[in-house]
């Protein structure tokens, strides 16, 4: 049976005296811990071992976008490609940082015109930018 938000929000900030794992659909399901927090997470099996991801707490992060998450992860390991190992990737490549190659650009295009200018009558004749 799919879980609703009245459902979730029952154990929401409850005690229990044991972690409970409630299934959703398509290896979707939470975890309410001792102390009534939820865990959204996602279990799948890559290279023939089982896992789990956390996707993410309840309320924070809604059913309808734990559900709609399931989708990307299932291509990916459709693929051959760690889903664990993606996200990580897609977080770095979202943080604003250069990648290596935007850096080797920055690098070569601001020493280059400085090395031609310094370089020796020799160098100056066969380096061209």
């Amino acid at each position: 049976m799919a879980l609703t938000d009245t459902k979730l929000r029952k154990y929401l900030s409850k005690s229990q005296e044991n972690e409970i794992v409630i299934s959703d659909r398509d290896g979707l399901s939470v975890r309410v811990f001792k102390n009534g927090t939820i865990t959204w997470q996602y279990r799948y099996r890559f290279n023939n071992k089982g896992a789990r991801l956390k996707l993410g707490r309840y309320p924070d992060l809604s059913i309808e976008q734990a559900r709609n998450k399931v989708p990307e992860l299932r291509n990916w390991l459709a693929e051959r490609r760690d889903p664990v190992s993606e996200l990580k990737r897609k977080k770095v490549n979202t943080e604003g940082r250069p990648t290596l190659d935007e850096c080797a650009q920055e690098w070569l295009t601001k020493w280059t015109k400085q090395w031609l200018l310094n370089a020796s009558p020799y160098g100056k004749e066969h380096a061209t930018p």
